[in-house]
């Protein structure tokens, strides 16, 4: 669509109005074959213009039409001019161009570059030129001229008077001001072309229903747009005068390719199926150039109703079944006609929506994008569509694509909306810069489906030889993936037993190549990013590991402590996978309750070894006792956090315990509930009591749900607090202010892992979404 836009414009930007030459019939000037038509009275303007508009100036054939009136710079036209082209789908398109008028901007004794042949043949001569690089043939009779870059097409016009002859141009040539510049399109001459032009920005195929079209045109360097009207084909006498809101943009993904939308209600079928057709619009789509067909109802009961018997249900997404097409039902022949349909095997009843795909992927991202409220119509670029275009049609076509050395997509729509006897027509491309602010919101980028449900929480993991982050992650058959951030696999491997640890990424030999390091029940793993055991690696247990794997580096040198629990002994291990010597601290006198923390309160290093008594022993890198305590305390289900020079949990009571570096101990009473959640880091503390969320001094008001612990990831030197309502399947992400970040919440079940994941500024977001789904989400 984006070429047959392009050479549109190319012509319609000549629209201005000029005094004329009554005398200088038209109609006598437009070849029998010509596919468009302009009356101009300044085409050398237009050449400057179109030059500075970033769609016209790519196009190919502009470029090409602007070589072959290269003569111009010769030649000053006077009065009235016309412009016709034919021959569109050839290398190079037949030119004919009338002029009332014409004035030499230079002798043509002066040109030294040139020759100059007369011609005559059937009763006419004509020039045959070439000034310097410009050549072409010339027919002047009095003031009037005619120039061509076909001789055969000049002599057709002028001797044999084979000029336009069509009941259609001549209806709306005669609606048209002659004192005023038209431009003329006609679509039926060059079926061919119109599909092609459709097909390459990746619109489905689909008849044009309207013979010639006539509008004026609006240009600025970044954007077209025209505005006129279309005479009707034989076929277009489908379409009534009613029509309705374009409404599948409702479910419309914001990542579509192309939009093609019907008004199904207003057209006017003879089959004897379509009185009882209750579809009221119908779309076909494309994304990732994969095709998809979106049919809306009045309500969901009819639409549930219309697909009955129509297939099996195979699977269940985001609590929408996903059935497999095997009845389709019947639609008119009119419309198989007019939308070409290709078969479909899956489609899923969501709203007052029936979707239909050829691959379920798609289906289900139709599903996400209207679940998530994440459709084109909650976007910036569908303003910038309906400000150009009306809100109701009977056509609607809507187009992204890519210019060369442009950074943003552009988007286009050209629309028609029936009349009795015409359409009113509308069309524009431009630039979507204006949904930058909106785009820098949550973005779901990538989902990746694993054969089992996913075990534990995914994670990101340092690529060094692509500078991006892998994926880590468990399947409920005890399989370790190593993923890519786009979704290949780059490995699986058997465990025979889940892992019980969060998966740290780690430097063993600090020159920049990460593993993999995490604790099953019986065994301490090392992988490389290859997936083998790294040497002295697995360490194998006789009795249990009771508590997950700790991680412990220091002075961020990658001199690792991996700390391992059985009960109540605690074993520190090395890099080399011996134990290392010097940690004098070896067993509680109760079980150890949580796994051994490393907290660093100023420039001080401080580890944390809760007992399931409620002792707490504060210990230095050495094993030693470095904060004796003032009093005994209760056991506490919660981790200690380190926050403003203090370590802080929440007692069994629900009350904020601090211990100052000095051992002493108080508590505030922040009337929390009994199931409240504690994190911090250094500069910010954060806690959930039944659905307030607060973040320092912020309070956020959550919705009623069953939610995750509270998350705080440090990235790019911010912090952001991130949770997940389980109930709702919806995941929030907070700046320190309390602030939630544009396009959240997000769909997605689990806890989070952010990071900058790939090679653009964004940083990702990386979670479960149905049980066997990883989900990435791109955010600014």
């Amino acid at each position: 669509m984006y070429r047959l836009l392009s050479v549109f414009a190319f012509l319609l930007l000549l629209a201005c109005s000029q005094p004329q030459n009554a005398h200088f019939n038209s109609l006598e000037f437009i070849p029998e074959n010509a596919e468009i038509v302009l009356q101009s009275p300044e085409l050398e303007k237009f050449l400057e213009s179109a030059a500075e508009n970033k769609f016209l100036k790519q196009e190919p054939l502009i470029t090409q039409l602007k070589g072959q009136l290269e003569f111009l710079r010769f030649y000053q036209l006077a009065g009235r001019s016309l412009l016709s082209l034919s021959g569109l789908n050839k290398d190079k398109p037949e030119i004919v161009l009338a002029s009332e008028s014409i004035d030499y901007r230079i002798s043509l004794d002066s040109i030294k570059n040139k020759q100059l042949e007369t011609i005559t043949q059937n009763g006419i001569s004509f020039q045959k030129a070439t000034l310097e690089n410009s050549s072409f043939y010339l027919y002047q009779e009095e003031k009037l001229a005619v120039f061509s870059n076909s001789a055969v097409s000049l002599i057709s016009l002028i001797s044999e008077k084979k000029h336009l002859a069509n009941p259609d141009f001549d209806q709306v040539f005669e609606t048209t001001d002659p004192k005023k510049t038209n431009v003329y399109i006609q679509n039926t001459a060059f079926p061919e072309s119109f599909k092609s032009f459709l097909h390459k920005a990746g619109f489905p195929e689909v008849t044009p229903y309207w013979s010639w079209i006539a509008a004026d045109i609006d240009l600025s360097p970044d954007k077209v747009s025209w505005n006129g009207l279309a005479t009707p084909t034989r076929k277009s006498s489908i379409f009534g005068r009613d029509r309705g809101e374009n409404i599948t943009t409702e479910i419309l993904p914001n990542q579509f390719n192309s939009y093609y939308n019907l008004d199904i209600a207003a057209l006017r079928l003879t089959d004897s199926t379509s009185s009882e057709l209750p579809v009221k619009n119908m779309a076909l789509l494309k994304i990732a150039n994969e095709e998809a067909m979106i049919l809306s109802f009045l309500d969901k009961e009819s639409a549930s109703l219309f697909m009955a018997g129509s297939g099996e249900p195979i699977s269940n997404y985001r609590n929408t079944d996903i059935f497999r097409l095997e009845n389709p039902p019947i639609f008119p022949t009119e419309l198989q006609e007019l939308l070409h349909f290709q078969d479909k095997e899956f489609y899923s009843v969501l709203d007052q929506f029936v979707i239909l795909t050829g691959e379920q992927a798609n289906l289900e991202t139709l599903i996400a994008a209207q679940k998530d409220e994440r459709s084109f119509s909650k976007t910036g670029s569908y303003e910038v569509v309906f400000n150009n275009v009306a809100s109701q049609s009977n056509q609607l076509f809507i187009s992204r694509f890519q210019l060369e050395d442009e950074q943003n997509p552009a988007i286009a729509a050209v629309q028609f909306i029936a009349e009795e006897n015409y359409a009113h027509f509308h069309a524009f491309m431009s630039s979507e810069e204006v949904s930058a602010s909106q785009n820098s919101g949550a973005q779901l980028t990538q989902t990746i489906s694993l054969e089992n449900p996913i075990s534990g929480q995914p994670v990101f993991f340092k690529n060094h030889t692509s500078d991006q982050m892998d994926i880590a992650v468990q399947d409920n058959q005890n399989n370790l993936y190593l993923l890519s951030n786009r979704g290949s696999i780059f490995w699986k491997k058997s465990l025979k037993t889940a892992i019980e640890s969060p998966i740290y990424g780690v430097d063993l030999f600090r020159n920049g190549f990460q593993q993999l390091a995490f604790s099953t029940g019986y065994k301490f793993y090392v992988l490389d990013r290859n997936g083998k055991n790294v040497e002295h690696f697995p360490i194998e247990f006789n009795d249990a590991i009771t508590q997950p794997l700790a991680v412990f580096d220091y002075d961020n040198n990658r001199k690792y402590r991996f700390v391992l629990v059985q009960n109540e002994n605690v074993y520190m291990v090395g890099s080399n996978g011996k134990a290392i010597k010097g940690f004098e601290f070896s067993r509680g006198s109760t079980n150890i309750a949580k796994p051994p923390r490393h907290i660093r309160l100023g420039t001080k290093d401080y580890i944390l070894i809760s007992e399931a008594s409620g002792k707490l022993h504060i210990l230095n890198r050495q094993g030693s006792v470095r904060v004796p305590l003032k009093e005994a305390l209760e056991a506490t289900s919660q981790e200690w956090y380190g926050y403003n020079g203090k370590f802080v949990n929440l007692t069994t009571n629900n009350e904020l315990l601090e211990i100052t570096q000095n051992g002493n101990i108080s508590k505030r009473d922040l009337a929390l509930a009994e199931n409240a959640r504690l994190v911090a880091n250094e500069n910010t503390l954060v806690y959930l009591t039944e659905n307030e969320l607060h973040i320092n001094d912020q309070v956020i008001q959550l919705d009623y749900g069953l939610y995750t612990n509270p998350q705080i990831t440090e990235v790019n030197g911010k912090s952001l607090v991130s949770i997940c309502d389980t109930q709702a399947e919806k995941i929030y992400v907070f700046n320190t202010n309390g602030e939630l970040l544009d396009g959240f919440p997000v769909f997605g079940t689990s806890q989070v892992a952010i990071a900058n994941a790939d090679t653009d500024p964004a940083l990702e977001l990386l979670c479960i979404g149905e049980e066997n789904e990883l989900l990435i989400y791109a955010f600014q």
